[in-house]
């Protein structure tokens, strides 16, 4: 009898786990000719740790995807740039940045100084394609941000997904960490 009732209980906490698995939940930034799409998958644990992967696709529908570093929690989001060059940026923080490009659709494209900050005032200069100049790099422009609902006070209390793309027109450029 007692074997039983621990088979029970094993079987209802696997359940409960089970209950717990959310799906995939991606996350889309509309560019010109394309679409940059950041997909994060939460992993069980008591605070954020997200599996999360990167998708670029072209007007012709052409896509790439890639898997990004597991978030064990130190994820606060992750910004978007463009590059004079015409390749976008993915700044992740600590993890620094990967350079795409839409089309033909492409990840890891290198493009030199992606992280480096630059010194005060970078910002003075003029928008290029309709993007704000970075506050933090000089050769960046801010499209947005991929950011956890939470982590934003205005939205916060409202219902919809978990992460949300904030365009520039959204919210102001933040200075991310250095890379490590």
């Amino acid at each position: 009898m007692v074997r039983r009732g621990v088979l029970t209980l094993a079987w209802a906490g696997l359940l409960a786990l089970g209950g717990c698995v959310q799906r995939a939940l991606p996350v889309t930034a509309e560019l010109p000719g394309g679409t940059v799409t950041l997909t994060v998958t939460p992993l069980f644990g008591l605070h954020s740790d997200w599996e999360r992967s990167l998708r670029v696709t072209n007007s012709d529908g052409r896509m790439v995807e890639e898997a990004l570093f597991e978030d064990r929690g130190w994820w606060r989001g992750s910004h978007l740039y463009w590059h004079g060059s015409g390749v976008y940026v993915l700044h992740e923080g600590q993890l620094g940045c990967t350079g795409l490009r839409i089309d033909p659709p492409a990840i890891g494209v290198r493009v030199n100084a992606l992280c480096a900050k630059a010194p005060v005032g970078v910002s003075e200069r003029p928008a290029a394609r309709g993007y704000p100049a970075s506050r933090f790099y000089a050769e960046l422009y801010y499209v947005g941000r991929f950011v956890e609902r939470h982590m934003v006070p205005e939205l916060r209390d409202e219902a919809g997904e978990v992460v949300v793309f904030q365009s520039y027109e959204e919210a102001a450029e933040g200075e991310l960490p250095d890379p490590i």
